[in-house]
């Protein structure tokens, strides 16, 4: 039994260099299978990139510079340039918008002061001033230009305010002033302080004097 237990050790190690031939032939064939793989899915996802990337497409970066190019090249309307005043509007406007702030007074009673502003919308009048803003003169018997005295109406402020433009009057609450001309659409009328300053001030910041 010995001998041949031997013999079989013998035999078996004989194929022992076949074995490991036939080990390496198949370990190559996985590592190039698994090359393979690797490259095919490399391959894949850098393709797949290159069509997702729309920054390297030459039709999309000429459309790009194209469509900035037309940006800024594009003429504005004058409407978006000219300067805004606050005179007259022409066509529709928008309605009025009051606000009201609270106000503490002496005798621990609060009042509500209206705070107005003026309509938005409509294409307002380039001219700092109108026609009818600018006062009627004459000549007297010398040949002098002389204003023409417009007759008022004498209000009373019933809260102070303070002009935000350059044509609006600034006044405290209990000032007198003179109004010159009607409540227009806005809610403006013009008046004149004592110190003889001619301006627009909002109308129901005031009462007529003797009501």
């Amino acid at each position: 039994c010995k001998d041949q237990y031997e013999k079989m050790l013998e035999e078996l190690n004989r194929y022992n260099p076949r074995y490991m031939e036939d080990m390496e032939q198949v370990f190559e064939g996985c590592q190039e299978a698994e090359r393979k793989r690797l490259c095919f899915f490399k391959e894949m996802f850098l393709n797949l990139h290159q069509h997702l990337n729309l920054s390297a497409s030459e039709r999309y970066q000429t459309l790009h510079r194209r469509e900035y190019c037309s940006f800024l090249e594009q003429e504005w309307s004058l409407e978006t340039q000219r300067p805004i005043t606050k005179k007259e509007k022409s066509g529709k406007v928008a309605d009025d918008v009051t606000l009201t702030s609270i106000l503490p007074t002496r005798d621990g009673v609060v009042s509500q002061t209206p705070l107005q502003t003026r309509q938005g919308g409509g294409k307002e009048d380039i001219s700092e001033w109108s026609d009818e803003d600018t006062p009627k003169k004459y000549l007297d018997a010398n040949g002098h230009e002389e204003d023409i005295k417009v007759p008022g109406v004498r209000v009373r402020a019933l809260y102070d305010y303070t002009g935000q433009e350059a044509d609006e009057l600034s006044f405290k609450a209990g000032e007198e002033l003179m109004k010159i001309s009607e409540e227009d659409e806005q809610g403006w009328c013009k008046g004149r302080l004592l110190t003889g300053h001619v301006g627009l001030y909002p109308a129901n910041y005031v009462e007529k004097v003797g009501l």
